[in-house]
C-alpha cells in the first residue's frame, strides 16, 4: 500500500550522470555528479528536514542492476519543493571544499589497524565542468588518495580530462577519457586512456595504460 504521509527521495534523482529517463529528477544545473547518501543526508538536514529512514544497500527501479540509496521525509511539502531545497544543498555542500563549481568528495578514515597501530586513509576528488550541455560535457577530473600497493601504503594522485555525450534518444551514454597517474611516495607515473558505455543494461568500461616512469630498486 502507498504511503502518502511520507516521501521517498532516491540518490538517482540528483545524479548529473543520469538522463531522465534513468531517474535524474533534476535540471543538470541542479545535480552532482554521483552523489552519496552521506552528502543525500547532511544536504536534507542542512535544507531543515527531518529523516525518518534511510537505506543505502537498494536498488532504483529503473537501474536495478545498481546499489543505490534513499531517505525518506514526512511529507509536508509538494515533492519538487523538497527536491529543490534538498539539491540546492547537496551542490554546496559538496562544492564548497575545493573552489570552483562542480563535485568535490572528501572522505578520511582513522583507525587503529591488526598491531594497535594508528592508520588512516583519505580520498579527495574533485570534477569541474569545462563546457556542459544538455546532451554531452567535456570536464576535468582530479584525485588525491591513499592506496595498499603490496603491503605499503601510498599516495596516488591523478589528473584527467574526460568528454560523455548521450545519443540521439538519449537511451546511452558513451564516453572518453585520458589520465596522468603519479605515485607520490615512488615517484612511478603512468599515462591512461579510456572509453565507457552505459544504457539501462549495459555497463561498458575499456581502459589502456602506459607506464612512463619507474624507480628502480636496488
Amino acid at each position: 500500500m502507498k504511503d502518502y504521509e511520507h516521501v521517498v527521495i532516491w540518490l538517482d534523482y540528483f545524479n548529473k550522470n543520469l538522463k531522465r529517463s534513468m531517474g535524474r529528477r533534476l535540471g543538470l544545473e541542479k545535480c552532482v555528479y554521483d552523489p552519496s547518501l552521506k552528502e543525500l543526508m547532511d544536504a536534507t538536514k542542512s535544507a531543515g528536514f527531518e529523516i525518518t529512514e534511510s537505506d543505502d544497500k537498494v536498488r532504483f527501479p529503473k537501474r536495478p542492476f545498481v546499489r543505490s540509496g534513499y531517505i525518506v521525509l514526512p511529507k509536508g511539502s509538494h515533492k519538487t519543493i523538497i527536491l529543490n531545497k534538498i539539491s540546492e544543498k547537496v551542490s554546496s555542500t559538496v562544492s564548497n571544499l575545493i573552489p570552483g563549481e562542480g563535485l568535490t568528495e572528501v572522505d578520511v578514515k582513522l583507525r587503529d589497524d591488526n598491531n594497535g597501530n594508528g592508520n588512516y586513509e583519505f580520498k579527495i576528488l574533485g570534477v569541474r565542468d569545462i563546457l556542459p550541455s544538455d546532451n554531452s560535457n567535456l570536464f576535468t577530473q582530479f584525485s588525491l588518495h591513499t592506496q595498499e600497493i603490496n603491503s605499503d601504503k601510498r599516495i596516488i594522485g591523478n589528473l584527467g580530462l574526460g568528454y560523455r555525450f548521450l545519443n540521439s534518444d538519449q537511451s546511452m551514454m558513451f564516453g572518453a577519457n585520458t589520465f596522468y597517474d603519479q605515485d607520490l611516495e615512488e615517484n612511478h607515473k603512468r599515462v591512461g586512456l579510456g572509453f565507457e558505455a552505459k544504457a539501462a543494461m549495459l555497463d561498458f568500461n575499456y581502459n589502456l595504460y602506459q607506464k612512463i616512469y619507474y624507480k628502480h630498486q636496488f
